[in-house]
Order: structure tokens, then C-alpha cells, then sequence
């Protein structure tokens, strides 16, 4: 995606220094991943963290990561105009702007405002780019700190997409909840059309072994491979794509013909009348207000 992550105005010096890290990130990873394909596994340590590093930026860096935070953003600016009123965001924007606002135009900002997915929010790269940094060591140990399984796959094939680090759910989960780095069974991820990495379940290990002890690998092994992962691997993926689905010219056929639509919301929306609700808020003091002689101040007994 051009100048996705491109810091002020494009194409001016400094605007690509981000997408430099990521590269030389890359060109770190693509050696470690260069071992496995080989046939190297378990990989040394030094080689694993790279790795691990790398796929948790993955996991940081896409689209959906950057759609998650203006959702949230817009949501919590939703929550915060309905409940205030229109006469509140209408003297705020007034003064914010220094001009006085047509009723039309009012109108208008509050319909986008107050809608189900709140007002058209933007995050801009600076801001992605800084969670991304901020939340990378930690989240490294999510994927350092579990055992990896290998899966080579003979005659299956694998797709992968915009958003390659599926979440893979544990089997007894209901339909209502989340799922997310602490809850998944295992973090997956393709390292090429026929070989998988997934990041299982550290759980059953946790009072057992440190995270380093985990991190070095020696509880990384190779799973069996058959037709029930591959099928269950390119599932999850499509499942998981925002926008777009990769895969080997040669293996079009694996792509389902009933895709859902791409995603633009990565969060639920609030549920219920935020405006109502304000209302009636506000209406109790309201009536107090209205009650009050005209000359006691406000903070009067």
C-alpha cells in the first residue's frame, strides 16, 4: 500500500524512514526463514528470536491493526458527542474553528457523528507507527514464548493474505468471545505456499518452564502434516483477510468463490441510543436548573 507508513508529506526526505526499518527487519528475517525451508529445525536461538520478532510485527504493522484503532477512536468520540448533545458539540466546534457554524452544517456532523460507527476518524502513520514501537516488546513474547510447531506439507498448498498472522481458536470456545494473543490455541503463520509455523498453546507449560527456556526453542517440534491442516490452515486465512488473498498462480483453484466482503469495521460498535441516553442524563439537571432562583450560582446551597 503506497505510503502507508510514510511520515509527513510523501516523497520528502524522511518520509521512508520506517519503511527502512521494516526492510532491514526483512533482510534479517529472510535468512532465519531461508533455514527452515532448507530443512534447519529446530532453529538456533538467535535465528528463532529474528523470527519471532518478525512475525510480531506482522501481526503490528497491517491494515486491520491501523482500522482497529480508528474504531476505537471513533467509538469513543461517538460515546462522547451523543452523550453531551448537539448544543454542546456545536459550541465546542465554535470554538475550536473561531467561526460561527450554519445549522446545516451542524446537522450534518452530528448525523456522522452519532451514527452506529461514529464519525470518520483517521490514524494517521505517525500515530500507527508509535503503537507499533510502544507495544513490539511485549507483544514479542507472545510469539517468542510459544512452542512452535512445523508443518512441511507433500502435495497441499497454502494461500496467505493482507493480514498473514491468524489467530487460530481454541476448539471449546464460544461463539460470542474474542479471541486474541493471550486466548488463541495457537498463533499461525505460512512461511511459504507448502510450509506452516504455528505458535501453540503455552498454557499447559506456563507453571512448568521460564519464557527464556521457551524462547530458545527447545520445545519447538514438527507436526504431522495432512490434508484436515492444510484445509483447515487456508480457511482460517481467508477468513482472516481484510482485502486481499495471495497465492501461487498455480494454486487459484484453493481460493472459495464465496468470499466475504472486505472488512471495515475490526471492532463491534456500541449498541443502544447514546443520544437518548444522554437525554435523559442531562434531564434531571436540567430540571434542577430550571427550578433554581436566577441569581444562585451554580455551586449555591
Amino acid at each position: 500500500m503506497t505510503d502507508f507508513y510514510a511520515l509527513g508529506q510523501p516523497n520528502t526526505k524522511g518520509s521512508d524512514e520506517f519503511e527502512k526499518i521494516l526492510s532491514t527487519l526483512e533482510s534479517q528475517a529472510a535468512p532465519a526463514v531461508g533455514r527452515v525451508l532448507k530443512g534447519e529445525w529446530p532453529l538456533k536461538a538467535e535465528h528463532r528470536a529474528v523470527l519471532a520478532e518478525f512475525v510480531a510485527v506482522q501481526y503490528l504493522r497491517g491494515p486491520d491493526r491501523r482500522i482497529h484503532m480508528q474504531n476505537t477512536a471513533a467509538q469513543i468520540a461517538r460515546m462522547d458527542i451523543s452523550l453531551n448533545g448537539k448544543q454542546r458539540m456545536a459550541h465546542e466546534l465554535a470554538e475550536y474553528t473561531g467561526a460561527e457554524l450554519t445549522d446545516e452544517l451542524i446537522d450534518q456532523l452530528w448525523e456522522q457523528a452519532t451514527r452506529v460507527e461514529g464519525p470518520p476518524l483517521t490514524v494517521d502513520p505517525g500515530q500507527h507507527i508509535e503503537l507499533i514501537v510502544d507495544s513490539l516488546p511485549d507483544v514479542y513474547w507472545y510469539f517468542a514464548a510459544r512452542p512452535w510447531s512445523l508443518i512441511r506439507f507433500e502435495r497441499q498448498k497454502l494461500l496467505t493474505c493482507d493480514t498473514p498472522v491468524v489467530l487460530v481458536p481454541r476448539a471449546n470456545k464460544s461463539a460470542w468471545e474474542g479471541v486474541g494473543l493471550l486466548t488463541a490455541w495457537a498463533l499461525a503463520i505460512p512461511l511459504s505456499r507448502d510450509t506452516a509455523l504455528l505458535m501453540t498453546d503455552p498454557s499447559r507449560l506456563a507453571e512448568h518452564v521460564t519464557r527464556d527456556f521457551v524462547a530458545s526453542g527447545a520445545l519447538d517440534d514438527i507436526e504431522t502434516p495432512s490434508a484436515a491442516w492444510a484445509r483447515a490452515l487456508r480457511a482460517l486465512t481467508v477468513r482472516n483477510a481484510r482485502r486481499f488473498i495471495y497465492h501461487h498462480p498455480d494454486d487459484a483453484r484453493l481460493v472459495p468463490t464465496d468470499l466475504h466482503e472486505p472488512a471495515a469495521m475490526e471492532i463491534v460498535p456500541l449498541r443502544g441510543d447514546l443520544v437518548r441516553m444522554g437525554e435523559a442524563m442531562r434531564a434531571p439537571l436540567m430540571e434542577i436548573r430550571t427550578e433554581m432562583p436566577p441569581d444562585m450560582p451554580l455551586g449555591g446551597t
